[in-house]
């Protein structure tokens, strides 16, 4: 199912009186609030198109962890996953994603009678419970980010040491000095 999207139009039609009546102000904003309502379906629908699509995309990557937490065990040596980073920005987007979804049900606005399906109704979180699982995120993105400048700042001194072999090797062999990365930054 793909949502469509649509400009919107303003339809004026004449009243016989003045623009100031109270029939045209009440059509006026009769008309306006009719406006406001669908696009709000409009993004209900979106929205209720990309929750099908994230739920598929869950259900995929849970079938695929329960397959590899199966699989742990059974294999000859483990070596770590090479992802286990892209691994954990993963985990930090879903929980992310998790709490934006917890937020928006919890939202004043929403039905007051929950759809079938779903469990007892749910309240707004409190504002220290809300701050609590900011930091909590927030946290965690800061430590992933931590980890990825940690893992970058030592390839780049690894980089740096092969690039000053390489240049000593260089110089060995064609039997010539060259200035060294030192000697060559302009100040």
């Amino acid at each position: 199912m793909m949502a469509v999207q649509r400009g919107y139009t303003i339809l004026i039609v004449p009243l016989g009186t003045a623009l100031s009546s109270l029939e045209a102000l009440r059509f006026f904003f009769w008309l306006k609030r009719m406006q406001e309502l669908e696009r709000e379906r409009d993004a209900l629908l979106q929205g209720l198109e990309m929750v099908e699509r994230v739920r598929d995309w869950f259900q995929r990557h849970l079938l695929e962890a329960q397959r590899r937490q199966k699989h742990m065990g059974t294999e000859a040596s483990y070596f770590p996953d090479p992802y286990s980073n892209q691994s954990c920005l993963l985990l930090a987007k879903i929980q992310e994603v998790n709490l934006c979804l917890k937020n928006l049900l919890a939202s004043p606005g929403k039905p007051e009678v929950p759809p079938p399906g779903f469990g007892g109704p749910l309240y707004p979180p409190g504002k220290k419970e809300f701050q609590q699982q900011a930091v909590t995120v927030l946290k965690e993105q800061n430590h992933l980010l931590i980890k990825e400048v940690s893992e970058k700042s030592d390839r780049i001194a690894q980089l740096e040491q092969e690039k000053a072999a390489l240049c000593k090797q260089l110089k060995e062999t064609r039997g010539y000095r060259l200035p060294s990365h030192k000697e060559s930054t302009f100040i």
